[in-house]
Formats: structure tokens, C-alpha cells, sequence
């Protein structure tokens, strides 16, 4: 059986006519191991559960416009680090304020991940923010060479929390304000590409860097390796709590192609990607 969606501007096309039958064995012989073993129920529910949100992510990032990828840290003198659902819910208190003030859309998607010391939370996500809340980092506000040439050793990774960013040619950071970024961020604002900060968020939570989005498709695929099995100990942790993404309200969700209008549709369009796995085999198309 062929099944397709629209996401957008590209379709997916899910491929499962081989195998139904196989998965409906398999499916079978599961449900008789589950019965007589406890853990490997729960171990099926949280595989589920992860495939479900990450396809929901897939969706939403495929089907929607966005303006920027943000990764937003805590910071343990403004925020609790490790205290997911107080952050989630100021967070969006504070996006529905900027909704208010500015009187547009803040459409957002965000996925929670644990930093590696298993307790402080920060998020990466694709938003749409108001112009008048961000300030883009501009040439002239990065600052490269020695720590001698810029201040002194300021550096650091603000995510991972290690020591300082160094290079043997260069060191980047931000002297406006004093805000910092990493020595890859430095060198993309360097190459003209759009950097920004969102002071309002920095002023409550801590560091926050937002880069331009230029490919839909790559930021997707991006924001779903946070929800894959890969990314287990995060989506354990986020799962105890049944969410394991943020979206805001009125997102655009695929839509189903008509199987009379399949050929039709990928007619006008090129291959892309294509992914095979035990039941099905899915591939992507893309405009021409």
C-alpha cells in the first residue's frame, strides 16, 4: 500500500505494500511477550510514544515557514537549570506577552534536551520572531584574535559550559553587551549570515543564539535528530512528563494526496531522500 502527504512544498511518499502482513505477525507476537513481560510493554509504549512526537516534529517543521533556529540555555543565576516544566510554562507566559506587545504571531516549535550531565535542560527550536525583539550580530560587534586582542580570556562554550573556545588562529566572542558567542557562530556572522540575539529572553533565562533559517528541509532534519532513539536519556526524561515538543497553536499539518493524484503529483517533482526499514520504505520529493 502507498500512502502520500504533502509537507509543504515536498511530499513523502510511504511505501508498505511488502510487508503488512509481516508487521501484523510481528505486532501479534509481540502483544503475547508483553503479557508476560512488564518491561518490554513499557520499553514498546516510550518507543511509540517518541515515534509519534518525532513524527509530529517532522510535520510541523516541513509544513511551516520559519524564520530562525534558536538554542536556548539557562543560566543557574537566573533560572533553575533542572526544572523543565516551571521553564516551559514561563517561557510560554513570556511568549504570550511578546504576542500582546507586539500584536503579531509568535509561531514556535521547540524540543527540550538534557544537557549531558543528566540534570540542566535547554532547548533548540524553530520560531518566528517579531523583528523588534531580535538584534542581529553584525560584523563589526564580533571580535577575533588573541585574548589580548579582545579583552582577555572571556571564552567558553555557553551550552556545553567548558572551558574556553579556542582556535590556533582566532577567538571569537561578542563584545556588545558583553554577550558571547561560540568561534563557529563568530566566523558564520563573519560570512554575512544572519546571527541574532533575543535580549528579552537573555534578561530572564540566559543565553539564547538564533541563526537564520536557510533550508526548511535542513532545519527539520535537524530538529528531529532531538527526538530519535539516539537522543534516549532526553526523551526518557521529557516523556515522563508527555511532552516531548512545544508547538504553538495553529501550526500548518500535512495533507494527504489523493492515491488517483499520486502520479500525477510526483510527475513535477525530483527524488530525494529515501529511508528503508523493516515494514516500509519511505522516500522524499522535492520540487524541481
Amino acid at each position: 500500500m502507498v500512502t502520500a502527504y504533502r509537507y509543504g512544498s515536498r511530499v513523502k511518499v510511504i511505501d508498505s505494500a511488502v510487508s503488512v502482513h509481516g508487521r501484523m505477525m510481528e505486532n501479534s507476537e509481540q502483544e503475547e511477550e508483553q503479557e508476560e513481560q512488564e518491561e518490554e510493554q513499557e520499553q514498546e509504549r516510550f518507543r511509540q510514544s517518541v515515534q509519534r512526537a518525532r513524527g509530529k516534529v517532522e510535520e510541523y517543521a516541513n509544513c511551516n515557514d520559519w524564520q530562525v533556529f534558536g538554542t536556548f540555555t539557562l543560566s543557574p543565576d537566573k533560572w533553575p537549570r533542572d526544572d523543565l516544566p516551571q521553564f516551559k510554562r514561563r517561557l510560554s507566559q513570556m511568549i504570550k506577552d511578546v504576542k500582546k506587545k507586539t500584536g503579531e504571531s509568535l509561531p514556535y516549535l521547540l524540543v527540550p534536551e538534557l544537557h549531558a550531565d543528566g540534570r540542566a535542560w535547554h532547548m533548540h527550536g524553530l520560531l518566528v520572531i517579531p523583528e523588534t525583539e531580535l538584534e542581529r550580530i553584525t560584523e563589526a560587534h564580533v571580535k577575533t584574535g588573541p585574548p589580548s586582542a579582545c579583552g582577555g580570556d572571556q571564552g567558553g562554550d555557553p551550552i556545553a559550559g567548558g572551558g574556553p573556545v579556542q582556535s590556533a588562529r582566532m577567538r571569537v566572542w561578542v563584545d556588545q553587551d558583553g554577550q558571547r558567542i561560540s568561534r563557529k557562530q563568530g566566523i558564520r556572522v563573519k560570512q554575512g549570515r544572519a546571527v541574532y540575539r533575543w535580549p528579552r529572553y537573555e534578561k530572564t533565562f540566559g543565553y539564547c543564539l538564533l541563526e537564520g533559517v536557510q533550508s526548511r528541509e535542513g532545519a527539520a532534519a535537524y530538529i528531529c535528530k532531538y527526538l530519535s532513539k539516539e537522543a534516549y536519556s532526553t526523551s526518557r526524561a521529557v516523556e515522563r512528563g508527555k511532552h516531548l515538543y512545544l508547538a504553538s497553536r495553529g501550526l500548518k499539518g500535512r495533507e494527504r494526496i489523493a492515491p488517483e493524484d499520486v502520479t500525477a503529483v510526483l510527475r513535477g517533482m525530483s527524488p530525494g531522500r529515501e529511508y528503508k526499514y523493516e515494514y516500509c520504505t519511505i522516500r522524499w520529493y522535492n520540487n524541481k
